[in-house]
């Protein structure tokens, strides 16, 4: 797995976060939708090897377990504030729908 995929989708989706006043949160398995390429695997023990050995990843992540990752801010702000009418859960979905959709134009 090329580390150059899963460091841009990260980083988009901590700036479109970030931009949006949305947690820096995203699921686990949206992630491995957003990075997984066509004849590459991409699985959670991938996730934890490129946390591991990538410290370019290990910088935008704040933590992570097998259902969620939580962004570092991209401006060095760890406290994260969101509008009360923002749904985690619909938040998240969203962030993942326009980094899937970003990186598919890239391509």
């Amino acid at each position: 797995m090329d580390p150059s995929v899963l460091l841009s989708a990260l980083e988009l989706m901590a700036h479109e976060a970030n931009d949006k006043g949305m947690p820096p949160v995203i699921k686990v398995n949206d992630l491995i939708q957003i990075v997984k390429q066509p004849g590459t695997t991409f699985d959670y023990n991938a996730l934890v090897n490129a946390y591991k050995t990538v410290p370019a990843v290990k910088n935008l992540i704040k933590s992570f377990n097998r259902d969620e990752v939580v962004l570092k801010d991209p401006e060095g702000d760890d406290e994260f504030t969101t509008s009360a009418d923002v749904d985690v859960d619909l938040g998240t979905d969203t962030v993942a729908r326009m980094a899937h959709s970003a990186l598919n134009k890239r391509q």
